[in-house]
């Protein structure tokens, strides 16, 4: 494998906080870059190497996410490392003077440290850069990553409003005067005690109800609050502070958002406290209340911080957090489509309240809490088959999908009869074709209710309703099927016959699937039914309520008002009914072959 030492634009990602303060404090400017052939605005920032600016031809900046990158020649010229690249796989390698090897590749979350391999954040995955159109592509690899490996301090300087670089402590020839220039913006640190406030310990208590964690003190003192991300924590600085048991310690405390804790002596004065946030929780919220002689910090959960739900292909998971091992008991009634998840915890700590899902399979999920007890109650839209996948690692986790029983009640179709009100259709010797449309849609709805299926009508009297409200019905009830009925016209009285209209999916914004299959049914069982002329399956992508509802949808054009013969039928009982019944067995037909 062939290498070449170059000097590449290496990507060093630094996750930082609040972008109002830094924005507010170093000049703003964005420059657009290109990434993966996207152009994206980002804010150009230099970085500070021991207290200087560093700045290069080729910028460094800052995303919409809160990520830094910075050139390779930072490294190389500020770090003294060695960079290689290997162009056949795509990969940076750094060395240091002390022989730490670090491996990156483009578009990978896999680096190599070492020989030993560890997974990056999705937001630190090297990508190659313009800076402009024409000009080579930059290697970007992460920060924070590379600058912990390789043993220097990271950390963001708020009264500039810039990230921070320092050399490892033993490269530095003053501990202090690296301090001013901006470590106290970092996690660690410590030397002369200069503080009056003593922490003397930090325990998880109750506090009003809630589980809170406490921590003792001796004074009242200012805190200073921070919010850092990738990954998400919450930070708290006490000033003219000190630990009285030691520069760093660590507590496992699990207490709704918060999976840790960390404090240590972070400079002469300060003590750092550093709640550790869940994964999946990027909004944390807490309450603070602070007294002479404790800081007490409340965790707040919220609902869609303990509840997790997503796409695992044909089925959906949902994830309930309870942060440590728990007794519970899931228990699902088939007639009311609804699931309860009997949580007995003591540790868990969440509010009563109710989050909407509505994505056709679950419509909402309610939290309920009775002493030591919460009740997380899943109201489903349809029936639906369940796995307990797990319940260890402080999480339940439930697989769920839909009942593909084909029992007629776990079906809803939507009847439509088309025209209405001020809008009467095609009309011809008297005859209106809403009326026609209307009373088909009635018998139609009665015989589908009478073979056990679900049913909404868009309208059951003469009324006028648009084709915006025609399908918005049939979307937000999460329907299977949309039948609209109509009757045809034709300036050629000879013209006779049905046929079946749909959309195709690519003809549609909302569409999930194939409505051919349906249509197709519909064509055969009518023509069948009722010996009419078939004049087949038409794709039309111009009609509202075909290419507006989301699920399975046709338009029935059932025979020619403008025809003598037809208009007769049509009008008449017997072939209204055998038009129905067609129609029925089309869908039971569908639902049989499809589901």
């Amino acid at each position: 494998m062939k290498k070449w030492k170059v000097f590449l634009s290496l990507l060093f990602v630094f996750i930082f906080i609040n972008s109002l303060a830094y924005a507010a404090a170093y000049p703003t400017k964005y420059i657009n870059i290109i990434v993966d052939g996207k152009t994206i605005s980002v804010r150009e920032v230099p970085i500070i190497m021991d207290g200087k600016e560093v700045h290069l031809d080729v910028p460094s900046y800052i995303t919409k996410d809160g990520v830094t990158f910075v050139p390779v020649r930072f490294i190389t010229e500020h770090y003294g490392a060695k960079v290689d690249w290997t162009d056949s796989t795509k990969t940076a390698t750094i060395t240091d003077s002390k022989g730490t090897e670090i491996k990156l590749t483009i578009n990978s979350q896999n680096v190599y440290v070492n020989g030993k391999k560890q997974v990056i954040a999705s937001a630190w995955v090297p990508k190659l850069v313009t800076l402009k159109s024409g000009e080579y592509p930059r290697t970007m690899v992460p920060l924070r990553f590379v600058s912990e490996v390789l043993g220097y301090e990271v950390g963001y300087n708020t009264d500039r409003g810039l990230p921070f670089i320092n050399k490892p402590k033993e490269q530095q020839e003053d501990k202090q005067n690296n301090n001013n220039n901006g470590s106290n913006n970092g996690e660690t640190g410590g030397d002369r005690n200069t503080a009056t406030n003593k922490i003397k310990e930090i325990k998880m208590e109750t506090v009003d109800g809630k589980q809170a964690i406490v921590i003792y003190k001796t004074e009242s003192v200012e805190v200073k609050t921070l919010k850092l991300t990738n990954p998400v924590r919450l930070v708290y600085d006490l000033s003219s502070s000190t630990l009285t048991s030691g520069v760093k310690n660590s507590y496992d405390f699990s207490v709704g958002s918060v999976k840790g804790i960390r404090v240590s002596q972070f400079s002469s004065d300060v003590v750092r406290v550093v709640l550790d946030i869940k994964d999946g929780i990027n909004s944390p919220e807490v309450k603070v209340v602070e007294s002479k002689d404790k800081l007490v910090i409340i965790p707040i959960s919220k609902l869609d911080e303990i509840i997790k739900y997503t796409d695992n292909g044909d089925s959906k998971i949902m994830t309930i957090n309870t942060g440590d091992e728990v007794d519970y008991d899931v228990n699902y009634d088939e007639k009311t489509k609804t699931m309860t998840v009997e949580v007995f915890s003591d540790s868990l700590d969440i509010d009563e309240g109710s989050m909407s899902i509505n994505d056709g399979l679950i419509k909402t999920i309610t939290v309920n809490k009775e002493k030591r007890t919460y009740k997380f109650v899943v109201n489903f839209i349809r029936n639906v088959e369940y796995d307990i996948l797990s319940s260890k690692n402080g999480q339940i986790k439930l697989s769920l999908k839909r009942n593909q029983d084909i029992r007629p009640s776990n079906f809803l179709i939507v009847v439509d009869a088309g025209h209405g009100g001020s809008d009467p259709g095609a009309t011809q010797n008297g005859v209106k074709e809403k009326d026609i449309n209307l009373q088909v849609a009635l018998k139609l709805n009665n015989a589908l209710q009478g073979a056990g299926y679900n049913t909404i009508m868009t309208r059951d009297t003469d009324v006028f309703i648009t084709l915006q409200d025609r399908y918005t019905i049939a979307n937000s009830n999460y329907a299977d099927i949309f039948i609209s009925l109509h009757c045809n016209s034709a300036s050629a009285a000879s013209a006779s016959g049905i046929e079946v209209l749909y959309c195709p999916q690519e003809g549609s914004k909302v569409k999930t699937g194939d409505d051919y299959p349906l249509a197709q049914l519909l064509m055969e069982e009518l023509a069948k039914g009722t010996g009419a002329v078939n004049r087949g399956v038409k794709k039309r992508t111009d009609l509202a309520v075909l290419k507006g509802t989301s699920m399975n949808a046709a338009l029935i054009e059932m025979g020619f008002i403008t025809n003598s013969e037809e208009v007769k039928n049509l009008q008449s009982d017997s072939y209204q009914n055998k038009i129905v019944e067609s129609i029925v067995r089309a869908i039971q037909r569908y639902f049989q072959t499809y589901y």
